[in-house]
């Protein structure tokens, strides 16, 4: 009995500690002298030396994992850390080897185009830069027009690839790499939780982000927070919120130019409609305490600011997961969001539907 006691304990242990064997090998693009492999889920890195236009790497990781291959002035390729050997044409940005892998090649060859405008917008954005600012302005709107393009590309190819993928842990990669490029709308869509790539921890930080981008929903219940006014006084967004009028929740900041752009249009639809319940409140990303007060005060602001001067790091912008401004929340009497993202005449034409 003990004997097969501590067979069964020493087999646990043995799984306990067992690791995949990996191998990649490649070539790379001429002038390329050093490859390095970053394992995201770890943060190990390692490097090799180019020797005759080709690399190569081994080793084992706890379980099957991406990796991701990097070289000066190149772009970033992905890879398939498992047990069967891969090879990369750095080049054609092709891999071989496991179905993943596999499956990775297919739609790298579709990203291709999109990475290799990147590094064409990257030289112009450095040529910029190094011009010092003596451009002229066309030339700088024509190298900003094609890094949206390209944003804009990278960013519908990888919804595609989610949409057709949601058994797959492929998308998780082109996710992790290009996530920052999609819309609120289009992250709360490919981020739903049951589909297979959702579940790899590659894509830890972004189910974080996606709680608190699901508190934006329009749906869904405020999320209280409390933050300080400008006399240093704490308030909880509830004291405001769902207490039987609609609020507008403004995130912004005083050194926001489309904030302050903005608040005309926030001015105009609280003086209408405030005599009939509607009341805001301003949730500021300002760090500095006067910039903050002189700005309520050159914009003419009378509704409740709070704020808690942590700039990005704010409790509002991490609970609702905000990451650009200006952004609204309009809040029911219930204190459910009924509408997110208003701007301009978008608000009053919202308030009118409302109030008439």
């Amino acid at each position: 009995m003990k004997h097969f006691l501590l067979t069964v304990c020493l087999f646990v242990a043995a799984g306990a500690v067992a690791q995949t064997r990996y191998e990649v090998k490649g070539t790379v693009p001429a002038g390329v002298k050093q490859v390095y492999m970053v394992q995201p889920e770890t943060g190990r890195t390692d490097s090799v030396a180019v020797s005759g236009g080709t690399f190569s790497f081994a080793g084992e990781v706890a379980r099957p994992a991406f990796a991701l291959l990097r070289a000066q002035g190149e772009t970033v390729m992905p890879v398939y850390l498992d047990a069967t050997p891969a090879t990369v044409d750095w080049s054609s940005m092709a891999v071989k080897g496991s179905a993943v892998n596999a499956e990775l090649s297919q739609w790298l060859a579709q990203f291709k185009p999109y990475f290799d405008m990147n590094k064409q917008f990257a030289r112009e954005v450095a040529a910029l830069k190094a011009a010092g600012g003596q451009q002229p302005d066309s030339v700088k709107q024509r190298v900003m027009m094609k890094g949206q393009l390209m944003a804009d590309g990278l960013a519908k190819l990888t919804v595609k690839c989610c949409e057709a993928g949601k058994t797959s842990l492929v998308p998780a990669v082109f996710l992790y790499l290009n996530g920052q490029l999609l819309s609120v709308e289009e992250l709360l869509t490919v981020g739903e939780e049951n589909r297979a790539y959702m579940a790899s921890p590659l894509l830890n930080g972004l189910r974080v982000r996606l709680t608190a981008l699901r508190r934006q929903e329009v749906g869904a219940m405020f999320t209280d927070v409390e933050l300080a006014d400008t006399a240093g006084v704490k308030h909880k967004l509830s004291e405001y919120v769902g207490r039987g009028g609609y609020v507008l929740i403004d995130f912004w900041a005083s050194w926001c130019g489309p904030c302050r752009a903005e608040m005309p249009a926030v001015k105009a639809a609280y003086e209408r409609f405030a005599p009939k319940g509607f009341q805001v409140v301003g949730l500021s990303f300002d760090q500095n305490a006067a910039a903050w007060k002189a700005g309520i005060k050159k914009l003419g602001i009378t509704w409740p600011q709070l704020s808690d001067l942590k700039g990005w790091k704010s409790a509002a912008g991490q609970t609702y997961g905000v990451n650009s401004i200006p952004l609204t929340l309009l809040v029911g009497p219930d204190g459910k969001i009924v509408a997110r993202a208003l701007r301009g005449d978008e608000l009053m034409r919202k308030l009118e539907e409302i109030y008439q």
